[in-house]
């Protein structure tokens, strides 16, 4: 094992070990299939006077890690090259651009920690307080 990316129990995971592969003592419960979701999908506004490029990001917090739709063009009339610069683009159809999309693949693991406080065996201590 690596002492970088060992952790002591489930409770001192946070969220810079995200991206990373870690190691934890523990018993797997349950996993998912292997998922794709969409992270980032690009789009171009449709506005002759604009026609900014600009991406959304999944929000990880949504059901199914849902994708907002743009309502709004967050681009300026003037950043098209005919445009004097006027103000902001209040465009709201967009095209979707094929092959910039971010897919990324993910599995859900349920583990159970060995030993914990519920585990009903009386191990040598450990001292690893909850939180």
């Amino acid at each position: 094992p690596h002492l970088s990316c060992c952790k002591p129990s489930i409770a001192t995971l946070c969220a810079s070990d995200t991206n990373h592969i870690i190691q934890i003592g523990g018993t797997v419960v349950k996993t998912s299939g292997v998922q794709m979701y969409e992270s980032t999908r690009s789009y171009k506004c449709t506005d002759k006077k604009c026609g900014v490029t600009f991406c959304v990001y999944a929000d990880l917090e949504q059901h199914n890690n849902a994708l907002p739709v743009p309502r709004l063009c967050p681009g300026s009339t003037g950043t098209g090259g005919d445009g004097d610069g006027g103000g902001p683009c209040k465009c709201t159809k967009f095209e979707i651009l094929d092959g910039q999309s971010v897919h990324t693949d993910y599995q859900e693991v349920k583990i159970q920690e060995s030993g914990g406080w519920n585990s009903g065996s009386s191990g040598s201590g450990g001292g690893g307080g909850g939180g």
